[in-house]
């Protein structure tokens, strides 16, 4: 109860002082706290008078960061907690900044620094400060709060990690094979080694450094050994995404330049101590000029079985076609030199005639032999020049003529008079031989035979074209091999070896042209050849 207007009862009075106990009591409990956390963080808090430019307050943690303790710092100037060195650059920027903010501009409120400060007893100490600007009743600064923390062991780390960095960028660059690192989450290149740039054939680093592997822009394809493409899905990366590892797998690709690479790839995750998937690598060193030493010993190996199997075969033939006639020849050769009084003009002219027939077919069986032996071993000469097919054509019309009389067969050319080729004449001439020779052979008596061409781009298709007896089909495939090579009598009885069609292949061959064969059993047959027009070579 009120004894007069204004004043508070006893009661009243009691009641508020027991409230005011109650706040000083609630503050010093807040005050103990507050002073709990900043005798026992390590960090620095301060505050700063913009004023006067001393500090005003500065928690004892000072003295476990930097040496001095609170009260060697008290009252002193802004540069007892900035270094010296950086002190006025720092007063230049804390005015700036005070002068922005009185003007209106609050994103200069915050700011966060660091530098190396000395500490008391000589130490050098990172410092990461966070300063914020704190304004007074009307609205201008007035103070700067202040957080120091000691950043020395995180500037360490960080240091320690760009050596390390520092250690695999030079390590990855001073290889010669060629890698490259992907990082986890975000699956982008953060490393490309300039062998690797120089096996893809990229001459932009950035165009693809950071960029995720699934965008990736590729300028070249990528296969496996069977030559089956690569996708996005099975290339060895990718499935190092999913963890899968790939142990020298070989791949080549085909870049855009059309150059071919071959390389032995190996790949995998990489994973942090918590079995996390952080990153993943592939390294794969060039392996294209072993490859291509791969497929020449392959060739050769092939080469020299097939060689072998040649000398077999020739070895055969020798054997057979070689001895075979001269059965013949001596039983011939013996009748007339045993008996030849007691035989009529009429016996003699046949076996006269025989024996010349066997000689005959020896002598091109034993031309057949060396020629072809001369061209395995590149002992027979290759000199083309300008040579008129025309003119070569009937040459060896000449040459053939009493062959194809003897079976009264027409020989017809139907070639350019003025077109040029360019061949080796004698070869030309061998090649016609051999081909007009097997058409009399296997033509009937009063049949012909056409020699014809049509030009093709810069080759001349040349045709030997006879309406004899034909070639089956299962023969047409092993006319032009020596594994599968055969003869076959002719219509008068004719024998061959078989040899001429490949020797026509080996000598077309060197020329630059091709040779095949077209027939139908009981119509004829024709073989074409081509050869470079004088002026394509």
């Amino acid at each position: 109860m009120k004894s007069f207007s204004g004043n508070l009862s006893k009661e009243e009075l009691i009641k508020e002082l027991d409230q005011l106990s109650e706040k000083v009591e609630s503050l010093k409990e807040s005050e103990l706290n507050l002073r709990f956390v900043t005798d026992n963080i390590d960090d620095v808090i301060w505050r700063f008078d913009v004023k006067t430019q001393k500090l005003i307050y500065i928690t004892p943690s000072i003295q476990k960061m930097l040496g001095f303790s609170d009260d060697e710092l008290i009252n002193e100037r802004y540069k007892s907690i900035i270094p010296g060195d950086i002190f006025s650059e720092k007063m230049i920027s804390l005015a700036e900044r005070v002068k922005a903010y009185n003007s209106g501009d609050i994103s200069v409120k915050k700011r966060i620094t660091e530098f190396q400060q000395t500490s008391k007893n000589g130490d050098i100490v990172w410092i990461e400060m966070t300063t914020i600007l704190i304004p007074d009743e009307s609205g201008k600064v007035s103070e700067l709060i202040g957080l120091s923390r000691d950043i020395t062991k995180r500037k360490g780390i960080e240091n320690d990690l760009d050596t390390y960095k520092t250690i695999i960028d030079s390590s990855f660059e001073q290889t010669s094979v060629p890698m490259m690192l992907f990082k986890v989450p975000g699956n982008s290149l953060v490393i490309i080694n300039t062998a690797a740039k120089e096996f893809f054939g990229i001459s932009e680093e950035k165009e693809y450094l950071g960029a995720a592997y699934e965008k990736m822009e590729r300028t070249w394809q990528e296969f496996d050994s069977d030559a089956n493409a690569l996708n996005a899905n099975n290339r060895p990366i990718a499935l190092a995404f999913k963890g899968i590892q790939t142990k020298c797998k070989e791949i080549f690709i085909i870049r855009k330049d059309g150059i071919k690479k071959w390389s032995l790839v190996t790949s995998g995750p990489i994973y942090n101590k918590a079995g996390k998937l952080i990153a993943t690598f592939m390294v794969f060193p060039e392996i294209t000029k072993l490859k291509e030493i791969e497929e020449k010993l392959r060739r050769n190996a092939e080469e020299l079985k097939n060689l072998n199997n040649s000398k077999d075969k020739f070895f055969s033939i020798l054997a057979h076609d070689l001895r075979s006639p001269f059965q013949a020849l001596l039983g011939i050769s013996e009748i007339l030199s045993n008996d030849i009084e007691s035989l009529t003009q009429a016996e003699i002219v046949k076996f006269s005639g025989e024996l010349y027939k066997a000689i005959k077919n020896q002598y091109e069986f034993l031309t057949h032999i060396l020629e072809w032996a001369r061209i395995q071993t590149n002992k027979i000469e290759f000199n083309p020049s300008r040579v008129n097919l025309y003119e070569t054509v009937l040459k060896t019309f000449n040459l053939m003529k009493y062959t194809a009389e003897g079976k009264q067969i027409t020989l017809n050319a139907n070639v350019d008079k003025s077109l040029f080729v360019k061949a080796d004449e004698n070869m030309l001439v061998s090649i016609l031989q051999n081909l007009i020779g097997n058409a009399v052979k296997f033509s009937r008596n009063s049949g012909s035979i056409n020699v014809y061409g049509t030009r093709v781009n810069n080759y001349y298709e040349l045709s030997v074209s006879d309406n004899g007896v034909g070639i089956d089909e299962e023969s047409l495939g092993r006319l032009f091999n020596f594994d599968t090579m055969f003869s076959k009598k002719g219509t008068a009885g004719e024998k061959g070896s078989g040899l001429g069609l490949l020797i026509c292949k080996e000598m077309i061959e060197k020329h630059g042209g091709k040779i095949w064969v077209q027939s139908k059993m009981g119509y004829g047959t024709k073989f074409t050849f081509s050869l470079p027009v004088s002026g394509s070579l």
